[in-house]
């Protein structure tokens, strides 16, 4: 480590040795790639109005600031453009619900075009005697979906074959009928959908009264910061970075031994309301109702206090404006101009001009917000975005959304490696001698990975086969929202980036004191605002827990900055701090044109060589 730092001391002393300021200097605030949190001037962002006819953005919105993409950046649907498919949901958010409602597309087409598209593969296939009438008979006896070409799950034996019949079959009439393909493909009713959402409420409340950083920083064990616990917090953080680079995750503080009795937490768990309702034709209204008043009204009926920080949602709901809102009334929410509106991009992006796909370079995912209500910017709140996260400061609440794509799948690569373990000729494809067992891991049999019936084994074969048995999981985005286990965390973590770093460190007890919202020098558990993360993600379910996991958004992504400051950032967080910094005193009190003690990229990137 010494020696890199030395050779990286050398690298700048001669660059910056034959380099002056450009002048006039140009001071650029990028601390963070993606936002200037708690600027005195709060971003402008797109208003929302009452009108719901344009599902999009509204005709009258304020502009969107230049970091934060518009959903104006392409044309609308033409004439011959299918529908978006935008799905609705509700988010139990601290001081009232939130209405959210997301637009999804795949390979830049509507969402439900994946699904559509693999179900008319499948009815096409299923028809083996080519009569136009696929029948579940021919499909239990088909080597094709014996093989689990799609998916599917496999039927080895005639009793597995009738079970599969009696699940698939609905309507039982023997026919394979469109609706009922999802089910099948997908191998289970649930998840059956293009798009579905879940949600957790395994940290509602826990994750602000039973937050491990406040724990850790509460010396006196009374479940609240004073003033002498909040003036200490720099020093007592930095004591639990090991390594001092000056970089601390919420793993780093966690303390199992405070933890409350398990057994306790999951009983009062499984008695929350749930953190998100999806909003369509199957939403159970009864349970929603009941939900929002055990809520948000203590278990009684909703009122005009109910939705402290939202009270025009509720006078909208309040339809006869009789100081409460019914069931019936509760049913507007499926019509009401939502809160946010979002943009969810997978597979390859509507606005790139290239059709590269997961194997060959596809970029990730992309979220965009397109428009944020008037009612949840009562007070400044912030935006931060970057490709796969959006974040919000809302009244009561810190929402993060964000999504993962487990779709990068090197088909080729794989079917090659399998290739090459067990061609034992070397001659470049396999044969069914050489399988005698089968392949592992593919339930097919040779025959029907053999496409052509050559005998032969080819890597396009297999490559084809594999991706193909991918199908429904790639063709379906799935949401899930659930409060973050650490409200004190987040609310230090100034950027959102999942870290708390060298600025974010020096300023926490100025921190803590801005949300002491009563102002009596005591931090107390209800003081700090919830956090909740919604996360949409494709891929295979049974990789659930490691896809909804918050991105890291890299700093400096994409940053033009001299070849000396990213190996002189040594914690990766943005800027240089005087303790990183490997040149004179001088030379960074001359770069620090804000004078703040940091060197932004922006500030780096006002030297010039001569």
């Amino acid at each position: 480590m010494l020696r890199a730092r030395y050779f990286i001391a050398v690298a700048f002393i001669v660059s910056i040795g034959c380099t002056q300021r450009a002048a006039p200097p140009v001071t650029v605030n990028a601390t963070h790639p993606i936002k200037n949190r708690k600027a005195d001037t709060p971003q402008p962002v797109r208003a929302e109005t009452d009108k719901d006819d344009e599902p999009a953005t509204p005709s009258n919105a304020e502009a969107v600031p230049s970091e934060t993409p518009s959903s104006t950046d392409s044309e609308g649907p033409g004439p011959e453009s299918p529908p978006p498919h935008v799905e609705r949901f509700l988010l139990m958010a601290q001081g009232g619900p939130v209405l959210v409602e997301a637009t999804l597309t795949l390979d830049g087409r509507p969402l439900r075009d994946a699904m559509s598209h693999l179900v008319d593969a499948l009815l096409a296939d299923a028809d083996i005697d080519g009569d136009g009438r696929p029948t579940w008979d021919e499909v239990v006896n088909s080597p094709e979906f014996k093989g689990g070409r799609y998916g599917n799950v496999e039927a080895d034996t005639a009793t597995e074959a009738a079970r599969m019949v009696q699940l698939y079959d609905v309507n039982k009439n023997g026919v394979v009928d469109r609706g009922e393909v999802p089910r099948f493909l997908t191998r289970n009713a649930g998840g059956s959908r293009p798009f579905s959402l879940t949600s957790s409420n395994e940290f509602r409340g826990y994750n602000q009264f039973d937050s491990p950083t406040l724990r850790f920083l509460d010396r006196t064990r009374d479940g609240r910061l004073d003033a002498e616990e909040i003036a200490g917090a720099t020093v007592r953080l930095r004591a639990r970075d090991a390594d001092v680079d000056d970089i601390l995750v919420a793993a780093d503080l966690a303390n199992s031994s405070l933890d409350a009795s398990p057994g306790q937490m999951s009983n009062r768990r499984r008695a929350a309301p749930d953190a998100a309702y999806l909003l369509n034709d199957q939403t159970q209204w009864d349970s929603l109702l009941y939900s929002l008043c055990e809520l948000y009204a203590y278990g009684g009926d909703l009122d005009a206090g109910s939705f402290p920080h939202r009270p025009a949602l509720f006078e909208k709901l309040d339809r006869d404006a009789d100081g409460g809102v019914d069931r019936d009334e509760i049913q507007q929410l499926a019509e009401l101009p939502p809160h946010i509106r979002l943009e969810a991009h997978f597979g390859t992006r509507p606005d790139s001009t290239d059709s590269t796909d997961a194997e060959d370079g596809y970029p990730g995912p992309r979220l965009k917000l397109t428009s944020l209500a008037e009612e949840l910017q009562a007070d400044p709140s912030t935006i931060a975005e970057s490709d796969v996260r959006v974040s919000l400061e809302i009244p009561g609440t810190e929402l993060v959304f964000f999504a993962n794509d487990a779709a990068g799948v090197n088909y080729e690569a794989q079917a090659q490696g399998q290739i090459t373990t067990y061609d034992a000729n070397s001659d470049g494809y396999l044969e069914a001698d050489e399988l005698p067992n089968g392949l592992p891991g593919v339930a097919a049999s040779f025959e029907v990975l053999d496409g052509d019936n050559d005998g032969k084994l080819h890597l396009d074969e297999l490559t084809e086969y594999l991706r193909q048995r991918a199908g429904a999981a790639l063709s379906q985005i799935r949401a899930r929202a659930a409060d973050e286990p650490d409200a004190l965390f987040a609310a230090l973590d100034d950027d959102n980036d999942g870290r708390l770093e060298t600025r974010e460190l020096d300023r926490a007890a100025e921190m803590l004191r801005s949300l002491d919202a009563d102002d009596d020098g005591i931090l107390a558990s209800h003081e700090l605002p919830g956090v909740m993360a919604v996360g949409f993600v494709r891929g295979d379910p049974q990789q659930a827990n490691s896809l909804y996991v918050v991105p890291t958004v890299p700093n400096l992504a994409g940053e033009d900055v001299p070849a000396w400051f990213r190996p002189m950032d040594f914690n990766g967080d943005g800027e240089i701090s005087a303790g990183e910094f490997l040149g004179q005193i001088e030379q960074f009190t001359d770069l620090d044109a804000d004078g703040d003690g940091f060197l932004s990229a922006g500030e780096a990137g006002q030297t010039r060589v001569e």
